[in-house]
């Protein structure tokens, strides 16, 4: 939120979302093709901001934000079913 400019976009899952299809849309049909972050974790130490996205697995940004990186999308190769929150290991920063 920046008082004098409302609220700003400052990331996005993927280089290929479409605003058009995606922003403001509140159909659950979209969600596997849009998204929708469900838990968010801040690493102090580093300034990354960590995303649980629903159906994009762990995600990842910097501090400028922008595009996210995707970390993973499963654990011991099972696939993530529906990421909906995390939580960061201070020792191992994982």
């Amino acid at each position: 939120w920046k008082p004098k400019f409302g609220w700003q976009e400052f990331f996005v899952p993927s280089p290929f979302r479409e605003r058009k299809l995606c922003d403001g849309i509140r159909d659950s049909n979209i969600e596997p093709i849009c998204g929708r972050p469900l838990g968010l974790k801040s690493d102090t130490q580093t300034c990354l901001l960590y995303i649980a996205y629903d159906y994009f697995g762990i995600l990842v940004v910097g501090s400028n934000g922008g595009t996210t990186i995707r970390l993973a999308i499963s654990a011991e190769g099972v696939l993530f079913k529906f990421t909906n929150g995390l939580d960061i290991d201070t020792s191992t920063r994982m």
